[in-house]
């Protein structure tokens, strides 16, 4: 999934939960056994083994993330969930992730190549975990966070007030003014 969004100015913060990345396992039961409960069956043993190995996929994620996106994100939470197994993982900020603008498409593809490096993840895990999934397929997608969908812009300093201006003309008057007195105490005495 591409998002779309186009930043106005030429900084963004990050902060929170950046993006959400769904992965869905889909099982079909074998030729010989065209059965739902042996589906069901097959489904539940790798949801268990699924939450079993959770904190070792979970790290696996959590470097595949840090080095494609950099030290500032993590893996906020990773939730499994029954039916056909959906894997949640919800990308967040440690503290706040600055982007510029102009490297904003590179981050989206960053994400997109992300998710497929989770993906390749998980299948790693499942072909794993013995005979037991058969044939399955992972579906996958991304959708932003709040951080993504409203990032707050870099405060931008207002046309005209270059406040590197203002320090120099306050340096150029102040100078002026010493300048001033000191002549003024010379003829004065």
């Amino acid at each position: 999934m591409a998002y779309n969004f186009q930043p106005n100015s030429s900084q963004f913060i990050l902060s929170g939960d950046v993006a959400i990345l769904t992965f869905v396992l889909s099982f079909s039961s074998e030729p010989e056994s065209r059965d739902d409960v042996a589906r069901a069956v097959v489904e539940q043993k790798m949801l268990v083994y699924l939450q079993e190995v959770s904190p070792r996929l979970q790290r696996d994620i959590e470097q595949a993330t840090q080095s494609q996106l950099g030290p500032e994100f993590r893996v906020s939470r990773m939730d499994m969930h029954k039916g056909s197994i959906e894997i949640l993982v919800i990308l967040g900020t440690v503290g706040t992730a600055y982007i510029l603008a102009s490297r904003y498409k590179n981050f989206v593809d960053s994400i997109n190549l992300l998710v497929s490096q989770v993906r390749g993840t998980i299948e790693r895990f499942m072909r794993n975990a013995g005979p037991g999934p058969g044939n399955f397929t992972i579906q996958h997608s991304w959708a932003p966070g709040p951080a993504l969908a409203n990032p707050r812009r870099m405060p931008v300093a207002a046309e005209g007030w270059d406040m590197s201006k203002i320090l120099l003309g306050y340096l150029i008057l102040s100078h002026a003014i010493l300048l001033g007195v000191f002549i003024w105490m010379l003829v004065a005495h």
